[in-house]
C-alpha cells in the first residue's frame, strides 16, 4: 500500500471506470484476475509533461469469468493502454484500458 500512497494523490479520478481508486483497482482486479500471464509481446511507456502512457500487448490465458464468460483456457492476445495525468509527482487522472474489448470476447465467445 505504501506504492499506492506514493504514487496516487488522494483526489485521484479514472474516466474509464468513472470512479476513484479503489473502484479502478477493484474493476481491474475483476478483469485481469480471469487471466493468465503468457507473455508480454510489446511494451512502450511514453511521457511528456504532465502525461504518461503505457501501451503493451500481453498474450493471456482465459482463467477466469470475464463479461460473463466462463473461463475457456483460449489463449488470447490483449492490446492495453493506459493514460495518466501527473501533478506535483502523483498520478491525479486515468484514462484507458483493453483496445478492441468486442474482439476479445469474440475471441472467447466463438
Amino acid at each position: 500500500m505504501d506504492v499506492i500512497t506514493e504514487c496516487f494523490s488522494e483526489h485521484y479520478w479514472s474516466h474509464t471506470w468513472q470512479g476513484d481508486l479503489a473502484t479502478t483497482g477493484a474493476r481491474q482486479g475483476r478483469f485481469f484476475g480471469a487471466f493468465a500471464f503468457i507473455e508480454r509481446v510489446s511494451s512502450d511507456l511514453i511521457a511528456e509533461d504532465d502525461f504518461v502512457v503505457h501501451r503493451s500487448t500481453q498474450r493471456l490465458r482465459h482463467t477466469g469469468e470475464v463479461f460473463g464468460v466462463p473461463p475457456t483456457g483460449r489463449e488470447v492476445t490483449v492490446e492495453h493502454v493506459e493514460m495518466w495525468r501527473v501533478t506535483d509527482g502523483k498520478i491525479v487522472e486515468h484514462w484507458g484500458g483493453i483496445g478492441a474489448g468486442s474482439q476479445l470476447h469474440r475471441a472467447l465467445t466463438t
